[in-house]
């Protein structure tokens, strides 16, 4: 990419001796401005008259320069979609964007600076000074600079934080990202900094990886994550995990089911019925469900799924659930019996990411989740507690 280009609109002035006046003002922002290329946005009129005056003036020093004649210079929006194409044209080709909208048509100079600050220009310029009869006067020019960025990055800020609160986690790290391609203001960045660490730390989480959420989430300042940290802390620590993983898993059913994913909200919900009645079969001197000793198992069992004596099997969500009842567990007795679970739970079989080709609705989720809860109360003395500790939260707009 080349250095600087600058672009400047150039009009004619009210008054019959307006255009010298105009042209020292912008001869003023491009040496200031000192652009490898500039581009004169320019009405038919301010072609012929203001333009030759501003080349003759600067001379030699006018460096590559072209001029865009604008096809209606009082339409804004016909402005700025020109403006917008030439704008972004340019971006490909320079490293560094000026727009000067000092000169011109009040449409010249509303259409241009939109485009300049949609697109985020380096920055946006203007020349003022003391004023005779409404001309800032020949010697008394200065230039003004504005940073785009700076006014937009609250729009960023904005839609940052609506993916945010909808769970977009990795969209929000995507608009952090580019501003700091865009800009090293650390006034402009310091906005941003615990939006996008607490935005990783969700990510993460999102995915079961509490380490890295646990890492993350410890550097973020806002205390409105305060039982999100004690959460981690406790079930990095802990011994029996699994109530921590079910509260989790429930979350995250819910936040699936907030984007309209009830086949995954559902898949997850069945996941934390298996967990549950495995939680509880560690009490019955079963700490693993995977390559459990067939002889181990209650007879009745044994007949029901007509085992082999002397080999090995896993025990399934429906096999635990049946070994807790037979050991005398009342809430599994009465989950054996729970035909609005096992209904739910056959929507999940028929899911398509089980195995069948239906998509789940929001009902299926609805009344999985309304049994799953149900049981998991029952098993878990402090789930409203670990439930509220893994909630994600919303950031404050």
């Amino acid at each position: 990419m080349k250095g600087k280009a600058l672009v400047i609109s150039v009009g004619t002035g009210t008054r019959p001796d307006a255009q010298e006046s105009l042209a020292h003002g912008i001869c003023r922002s491009i040496r200031s401005n000192n652009p490898d290329h500039t581009v004169f946005v320019v009405t038919e009129e301010s072609r012929d008259k203001t333009l030759p005056l501003i080349k003759k003036n600067l001379g030699a020093s006018l460096k590559s320069c072209e001029e865009h004649q604008l096809s209606d210079a009082d339409n804004v929006s016909t402005i700025y979609k020109e403006m917008a194409v030439l704008l972004k044209d340019l971006k490909k080709e320079y490293n560094e964007l000026a727009v000067d909208f000092t000169s011109g048509t009040k449409a010249m100079s509303g259409g241009l600076t939109i485009a300049a600050c949609l697109l985020e220009v380096d920055a946006l310029c203007y020349i003022t000074g003391e004023r005779q009869n409404g001309i800032v006067a020949k010697g008394t020019e200065e230039l003004k600079h504005v940073t785009p960025l700076a006014v937009t990055s609250d729009r960023r800020l904005t839609e940052a934080v609506l993916l945010f609160n909808r769970h977009q986690y990795d969209g929000v790290t995507a608009i952090v990202n580019e501003l700091e391609k865009n800009t090293s203001s650390d006034k402009i960045l310091s906005k941003f900094s615990d939006l996008k660490t607490a935005a990783l730390a969700y990510s993460f989480w999102d995915k079961f990886n509490h380490n890295e959420a646990r890492n993350h989430l410890r550097n973020v300042k806002n205390e409105i994550f305060n039982e999100n940290k004690r959460f981690l802390a406790e079930l990095d620590k802990g011994n029996d995990k699994e109530p921590y993983y079910v509260a989790d898993l429930i979350n995250n059913a819910k936040r699936r089911a907030d984007e309209g994913k009830y086949d995954d909200a559902v898949a997850r919900l069945y996941r934390t019925t298996e967990l549950l009645s495995q939680y509880s079969l560690k009490e019955h001197d079963y700490p693993s469900t995977e390559n459990v000793e067939v002889d181990k198992l209650p007879s009745e069992i044994i007949d029901k799924y007509q085992l082999k004596k002397g080999s090995k099997c896993n025990i399934a969500l429906d096999m635990g659930w049946n070994i807790l009842a037979v050991k005398g567990d009342t809430v599994a007795q009465q989950y054996i019996k729970d035909n609005a679970i096992k209904d739910a739970l056959n929507k999940r079989n028929k899911s398509i990411l089980a195995h069948g080709l239906e998509p789940l609705k929001k009902d299926d989720f609805d009344r999985l989740l309304n049994r799953v809860l149900y049981y998991a109360e029952e098993k878990i003395s402090s789930l409203a507690d670990y439930l509220r500790w893994s909630a994600f939260r919303e950031w404050p707009l």
